[in-house]
């Protein structure tokens, strides 16, 4: 009976979405072409690894991934050259398994570094991606790169947001959620530092720079060598329940091995940026991660966690406790996960949700793939 309850669950499953998006509704409007289609297996039962997509180029550097429900398509970003420093956009459509690249599109100063997180919005067909300059240099400081999307499926240079200009800051991955973007910052040189910036992207223009809404001393940080060139929180996703007017996140922290909740609101000056409110929760990750590079969270007691050389999945209770965790699966061809996200079956393997991982993993000296895996979503296998 709970394996039917499983399979049926995983039927009526909707389309699931990445942090990436800011609903949970959406159309199919885009058919991409029928190069690389795969081929459809017998089994549609499969759990576990399903198969791998290809990047084509060795200077991508992947660095994040993000799904598209409205194309149906992957997003990757890329960090690109170390020796040129151009972050580097790449998807996958419907049918392809097959990256190619999207053209980035700008023009005098504007200038796209080191790419790394990347949040989409298919309703407004807007990219919001992390810059960052090479080394974390002091001389120059991160920022989101607003690019919005045209018919041609180019990527064209709309705003940038700016960073606090403070030294070796570095933009690791971004969320939205009702209306308002959220960054992290990876690295820091003291407990003033922030760990979690916030924007609302509902105003016109743009804000010009992001405003701090936790920051690691909030967290538990205090002295300086706890803090100073030590990778901080890395990862970020929402908190499906969350009541209206109130922005709940999950942070990963590298280096305390745990899992942060923080609940944010609108202050009471309007060009302020979310205000954190109440207590900060704890999550404990799974004993056996010994580096967490990323998670995703599947319904606020399902998460998927990667370390370096598996992904854990880790069952928790409506309170937050960690109930049962176990090794989903082994990664011994992709290690060192840089970005993960939700998304649909691109092989027509398996009728239970799918996540997808990629990795700066180079294949043969010339190519990274980005690897599919499903899961039984009632026991996280």
């Amino acid at each position: 009976m709970k394996k039917t309850l499983s399979i049926v669950s995983a039927i009526l499953s909707a389309v699931i979405i990445s942090g990436c998006l800011d609903s949970s509704k959406t159309n199919s409007a885009t058919n991409s072409n029928s190069r690389n289609k795969p081929i459809v297996v017998g089994n549609n039962m499969k759990t576990g690894y399903i198969g791998s997509l290809k990047i084509p180029d060795r200077s991508v550097l992947p660095q994040d991934i993000a799904f598209d429900p409205a194309k149906e398509s992957l997003i990757v970003s890329g960090a690109g050259k170390e020796s040129i420093e151009r972050g580097q956009i790449w998807e996958a459509g419907r049918d392809e398994t097959v990256f190619s690249v999207d053209p980035v599109v700008t023009t005098g100063t504007e200038t796209f570094l080191k790419g790394d997180g990347i949040s989409y919005d298919p309703f407004k067909g807007i990219l919001y991606a992390c810059s960052n300059p090479g080394n974390r240099l002091s001389t120059v400081h991160p920022t989101v790169v607003v690019f919005e999307r045209n018919n041609e499926n180019e990527f064209i240079w709309k705003a940038v947001i700016n960073f606090e200009t403070k030294d070796h800051e570095y933009c690791a991955k971004l969320h939205l959620l009702d209306g308002f973007l959220f960054v992290v910052n990876k690295f820091a040189d003291d407990k003033t530092y922030a760990a979690l910036y916030s924007v609302n992207t509902e105003v016109d223009p743009l804000p010009a720079n992001l405003g701090v809404s936790v920051t690691y001393e909030k967290i538990g940080y205090d002295n300086p060598a706890d803090v100073l060139n030590k990778p901080l929180i890395n990862s970020i996703q929402r908190v499906e329940q969350h009541e209206i007017g109130t922005w709940k996140l999950l942070l990963l922290d590298q280096n305390k091995k745990q899992i942060f909740e923080v609940a944010l609101e609108k202050p009471t000056t309007a060009t302020d940026p979310l205000a954190l409110v109440g207590s900060i929760k704890k999550r404990s990750i799974p004993g056996d991660i010994d580096t967490p590079l990323s998670f995703l969270n599947r319904d606020d007691e399902l998460m998927f966690i990667a370390d370096k050389d598996a992904v854990y999945s880790a069952m928790y209770s409506k309170e937050g406790e960690l109930i049962k965790s176990s090794k989903f699966s082994d990664l011994s061809l992709n290690m060192n996960v840089t970005g993960m996200s939700f998304g649909q079956d691109k092989f027509g393997a398996t009728i239970y949700p799918v996540f997808f991982l990629t990795s700066q993993t180079l294949h043969k000296q010339s190519y990274y793939t980005v690897d599919e895996f499903a899961f039984d979503p009632i026991t996280g296998m």
